[in-house]
């Protein structure tokens, strides 16, 4: 079985993203391939077998907000809107859902959560690991409420919506 292929993101995407986050561009440069280096160490996209699950859980109220049905590469299936209605039905629940990963819910605990499994074991029971690698790279632009609050005004726009908090 094979799902839809996606390459591993350049070094000069990783580098917007943290640009975007507060991260001088001299040092962002540097930053972004030492993640890439981290991903390629543990083995983000390798040989190993392949496949993923995500799992998004979201509050209820918030669905239609947040998701829609599609067909296959996201076009929008009309048949399923809203979506919530789709998902109360007494089924059968068929099709694809999109989702726009917009940061006022998905930084937000108590709207989603988000799980993830590899087949590829090797992988699965590295991951904490990886995500603590990412954690140490990070922490000059995220390990302060100073820096955490840099990044989301460069996530935001600039302005803080008034529910942030860097708790």
């Amino acid at each position: 079985l094979g799902g839809y292929a996606a390459s591993a993101p350049s070094v000069s995407l990783i580098e917007d993203l943290v640009k975007s986050c507060g991260v001088d561009a001299r040092e962002s440069k540097t930053l972004a391939t030492k993640i890439q280096k981290a991903c390629v160490d543990f083995n983000v996209g390798g040989a190993g077998r392949s496949g993923h699950i995500l799992q998004i859980f979201m509050k209820r109220h918030l669905v239609d907000k947040y998701a829609y049905g599609s067909f296959p590469m996201g076009v929008p299936d009309p048949s399923r809107k809203p979506l919530s209605t789709h998902l109360n039905s007494p089924g059968p629940i068929v099709g694809q859902v999109r989702m726009v990963v917009h940061p006022s819910a998905f930084l937000r605990a108590s709207r989603t959560r988000v799980y993830c499994y590899s087949a590829d074991p090797t992988y699965h029971t590295k991951r904490k690991e990886l995500q603590q690698a990412l954690t140490d790279l990070l922490a000059p632009a995220l390990g302060s409420d100073e820096a955490r609050a840099r990044a989301a005004k460069g996530i935001f726009g600039a302005e803080l919506p008034a529910w942030y908090s860097t708790m």
